[in-house]
């Protein structure tokens, strides 16, 4: 063989490799693995082509040129096979069983030739060089191993023509290198079909065009698919913006990269997923995502899930046309229980869990407005200082606990109503849209479960309520009104506090003996 052609078989042999290095990167990513299987599958055929030139023995030159056609259809299939992934289509599992089954196949008609001339009719002899190829006679495998290897390039860029037209229509993209690779294709069959038939080429023209158009494949995807960009390209401005967890997306809302983080702490299968709008609707389903803190101020602390605060930002990959957007999702759970808490504090009364009278104050001027008829009930719960001051503040608190509860058992049965622990032994009830016999229900459904003929388990209160049907009184006008009828019932109840202070009296005696 010519200095020249040598020269010709090297450079392609260079540019087989070219993408094998350059797509290791990325071959764990199931979408780019495929493409990395094709640039090996060439570049061992570039191998296999040069120890056939290089060889002398007989037997190795017959046998590498009939291992070619197996690995000329492995190429076809992931041609296939890459293309239809570049354009999101989905390959059923008996096209990849028919295609395992074929190269076995085809392996073993290969290397069994010699017994049956299915793949081409010439015999191992003593004699064989390359020239011994020139124009031989193909069998009928042959013929199938053709027209099956054909048919998947040929189908497989014509869709890829159809799919990419159809998208510049849609983003207005120039679509030439992929009319180029057509050109290529009719252009690699027709000089293939003359090697073949009408005139043998020293070197063989079929493995030059599968060189070109995997390495065109791997071009166009390498500079013009945003997916293998970004994977390239990514990763220091990840570690510059990366605090916790990311998802990496392109103009389209393809999921290009899931972080580690991400999967890990959620049991994610990334093959799972294809867009970001599917993999958020999974998400909400385990984690509350959100981008502004405020817009939760109000919502109940939720523990069964994970609180991620979401930040989005667009950016373009330098000399590249290719959009994306980065996902950062940092894990606020923590935060936000505390700031629940916090906050839970500041509106609730820590000994009964009603609310405060901090947070009564604070949502005061909102309850005028939001309620035009409401009514208030004023209770002040008797006897407190006599428990704290006879048998201790353990047992006045344990006062103010059990009355709570039942408050909170009012609360279940009149679910509208607000009731707030306003300081020591007062409490407001806020009735919205309530009439009087509804108040005089509700103080009902109260003494009836604090009567107990034991004075120390018996809980006595003083009451006063009010009711507004207009927008005609103040809720503080309406409480100073409740007040004035609380004072009047509680000043009555002297004979009460004595019993009261006597049994407290006899109580503490008791425990002290």
């Amino acid at each position: 063989m010519s200095i020249v052609l040598w020269v010709i078989f090297f450079l392609f042999a260079v540019i087989s490799f070219v993408p094998v290095i350059r797509l290791e990167q990325v071959k764990s990513n199931p979408k780019y693995r495929i493409l990395w299987y094709l640039s090996i599958s060439v570049f061992s055929w570039s191998i296999f082509t040069g120890l056939k030139m290089i060889v002398s023995e007989p037997f190795f030159i017959y046998y590498f040129t009939l291992i070619t056609y197996p690995i000329i259809f492995v190429i076809s299939y992931y041609i296939y096979y890459t293309l239809s992934i570049y354009m999101g289509r989905h390959i059923r599992g008996w096209f990849h069983l028919f295609a395992a089954i074929f190269f076995v196949a085809n392996v073993i008609i290969s290397m069994t030739n010699p017994l049956h001339f299915l793949m081409i009719k010439i015999p191992l002899s003593d004699t064989i060089t390359l020239d011994s190829f020139a124009l031989v006679e193909r069998g009928i495998f042959f013929m199938i191993h053709s027209v099956i290897c054909y048919l998947l390039l040929l189908t497989g860029f014509v869709q890829v023509l159809i799919y990419l037209y159809k998208k510049s229509k849609e983003r207005k993209e120039n679509i030439f290198p992929f009319h180029l690779i057509l050109f290529s294709v009719i252009l690699g069959i027709s000089v293939n079909l003359i090697h073949l038939y009408v005139y043998h080429f020293t070197l063989d023209p079929t493995y030059l065009f599968v060189v070109s158009v995997t390495f065109a494949l791997y071009t166009i995807i390498y500079k013009r698919d945003f997916n293998i960009n970004l994977l390239s390209t990514s990763k220091q401005f990840l570690l510059q913006r990366l605090r916790e967890m990311y998802i990496i997306s392109n103009h389209d809302g393809d999921i290009v990269e899931l972080s580690q983080n991400l999967i890990q702490r959620f049991q994610i299968n990334p093959e799972q997923f294809t867009h970001i709008n599917q993999f958020f609707n999974y998400l909400s389903e385990k984690a509350i995502i959100f981008e502004d803190f405020n817009a939760l101020k109000n919502d109940i602390f939720n523990d069964q899930k994970i609180y991620l605060n979401m930040h989005q930002e667009s950016f373009k990959i330098k000399k590249s046309k290719a959009k994306g957007l980065m996902t950062l999702l940092y894990d606020e759970t923590r935060h936000m229980k505390l700031l629940h808490e916090i906050d839970y504090m500041r509106t609730h009364d820590l000994m009964t869990s009603l609310y405060n009278r901090n947070y009564f104050e604070s949502r005061l001027n909102e309850y005028e407005k939001m309620f035009e008829s409401v009514g208030i009930i004023l209770i002040d719960v008797d006897g407190l200082k006599q428990h704290n001051d006879i048998l201790g503040h353990h047992s006045g608190d344990q006062l103010i606990i059990r009355f709570s509860h039942i408050l909170k058992k009012l609360n279940l049965v009149y679910k509208d109503t607000l009731i707030f622990r306003f300081g020591g032994d007062e409490f407001i009830i806020i009735c919205p849209n309530a009439a009087q016999e509804q108040l005089r229900l509700m103080v009902h459904f109260i003494k009836e479960r604090t009567e107990n003929k034991d004075p120390i388990k018996h809980i006595s209160f003083s009451y006063g309520y009010a009711v507004r049907e207009k927008n005609n009184i103040s809720i503080v006008d309406l409480i100073k009104e409740s007040d004035i009828k609380l004072y009047e019932r509680k000043s009555n109840k002297t004979d009460e506090k004595e019993m009261l202070k006597e049994a407290l009296i006899k109580e503490s005696h008791s425990n002290q003996v």
